[in-house]
């Protein structure tokens, strides 16, 4: 759990994603800016864009929020990133790569409204100590044979209150994502 200020929390984020050797450090120091208390963090899209054989495992890519207040206890919640339809924001993406495909992640309507029924909470007790701290590690799955060392992914996000995505992880070797998620191969997707 992290306490105090909110504003590291989503870097963490982007540290836990990428393993750190990837970042774009424009959109880190954005994220770095958000604060998951006052603003609606259940909003959030990501953006993968994996080589050919390269899925994301639904439902198992998880963003835990721990909020807060001083004198109360925590109030944690694990909120699961589900495959989603990219709305608008698919027309302000160039088409992806030979080769590659984009998918994208939200969360799911019912996290959306304990993300912000909690935020809520932290809000109302009008205490400045109150913070958002964040973890997350994801899953991928292979259609196909894939050399895990050698393939590369990038991730986009969409932050709260823009309608643009902004690269937060480019062009990062899968084997790295693989092992915070504890797997030294690609398994095969169900």
């Amino acid at each position: 759990m992290i306490r105090g200020s909110a504003l590291p929390a989503f870097g963490l984020l982007a540290l836990l994603l990428a393993g750190c050797s990837s970042l774009v450090p424009e959109t880190q120091k954005k994220l770095e800016a958000v604060d998951p208390v006052s603003q609606d963090i259940s909003d959030l899209v990501l953006t993968l864009d994996l080589p050919a054989g390269v899925q994301p495992v639904p439902e198992t890519t998880q963003l835990s929020v721990n909020f807060t207040v001083a004198g109360q206890p925590a109030r944690q919640v694990d909120a699961k990133l589900v495959l989603a339809d990219p709305g608008d924001l698919a027309e302000t993406l160039r088409p992806p790569a030979t080769g590659r495909t984009y998918y994208f992640m939200a969360f799911s309507p019912a996290d959306q409204k304990k993300l912000r029924d909690t935020q809520a909470w932290a809000r109302s007790a009008g205490n400045a100590s109150a913070a958002g701290g964040l973890s997350m590690a994801p899953r991928f799955c292979g259609t196909a044979p894939v050399d895990a060392s050698k393939a590369r992914f990038s991730v986009n996000v969409t932050l709260p209150g823009t309608a643009q995505a902004s690269p937060l992880i480019r062009d990062e070797i899968l084997a790295n994502a693989l092992a915070l998620s504890g797997e030294t191969a690609l398994q095969p997707c169900a």
